[in-house]
């Protein structure tokens, strides 16, 4: 019992510990992007803009793959299970809502935690092992602003438009199958996308990719500049913030789709 108690003893206070330096790192960012503008400390645009064509172009074609499947899938699905009832004409209705407040957020959140998440962390974490994170230290360079920010800014600004474009494709997909495969009037189909296409949906698809922005970021930023030791802990960290980083953005979307639909 009593080793019990002392292995979640051990792991509780471990937790403490990395949430502290994760809300730690959260100020530190908090500061850099919206405080130290005002001081005359800018952030690199030359990298910003990278990290922009990385996340956005390069996450592009997995993110439109991934959702006209999707919107392909959903309007099967859901057209096969109405034609039951004599209510297919419902079909593209429902599968617009569930593309604008879910499924579309939630895919590219998965997606670029998967693509661009894993390369932060490792990026950060060979710099990390490397000492290169050191150096820049050593020349009275912050590692957030130079290494972090870039990465946040970028994921804050091009997340949100992988969304729009994942929910685009969700509809073409779902488009295309149910009109040619599933029967579905064409002008009824548009008409119904028209009349469930509300713009609080397309508020809350940005609002929660935001926060997987934020979550991504973070969390795997954090996992990069811990790492300890050698190649095996950076690959281990890259793991432990592609899988805790998709739970997270998984978990991020049952609670606000909750707070704002419930």
């Amino acid at each position: 019992m009593r080793r019990l108690l002392g292995y979640l003893g051990r792991r509780l206070i471990r937790f403490l510990e990395h949430l502290t330096s994760i809300l730690y790192l959260c100020r530190e960012i908090g500061y850099w992007l919206v405080v130290a503008p005002f001081q005359g400390k800018h952030w690199r645009r030359v990298e910003v803009t990278r990290m922009m064509d990385e996340v956005g172009a390069g996450s592009l074609p997995l993110v439109l793959i991934i959702s006209v499947a999707l919107g392909m899938i959903v309007v099967v699905l859901t057209t096969s299970q109405l034609r039951d009832l004599g209510a297919t004409r419902y079909s593209a209705g429902l599968v617009t809502l569930a593309l604008m407040r879910s499924l579309g957020p939630l895919f590219t959140g998965i997606v670029v935690a998967g693509r661009v998440g894993a390369a932060i962390a490792a990026r950060f974490g060979t710099m990390k092992v490397s000492e290169e994170v050191l150096a820049l230290e050593s020349m009275a360079i912050n590692p957030v602003s130079y290494l972090v920010v870039p990465v946040i800014v970028a994921l804050v600004v091009m997340l949100p438009c992988l969304t729009l474009f994942a929910e685009a494709g969700g509809l073409l997909g779902s488009f295309v199958v149910g009109t040619l495969g599933m029967g579905i009037d064409p002008d009824l189909f548009r008409v119904q996308v028209t009349e469930h296409l509300d713009n609080f949906d397309i508020l809350v698809g940005m609002v929660k990719s935001l926060t997987y922005a934020l979550i991504v970021g973070v969390f795997c930023s954090y996992q990069g500049l811990t790492v300890e030791g050698g190649a095996e802990n950076v690959g281990r960290a890259t793991m432990v913030s592609v899988v805790f980083s998709i739970i997270l953005v998984v978990v991020a979307d049952a609670g606000l789709t909750v707070a704002f639909y419930l």
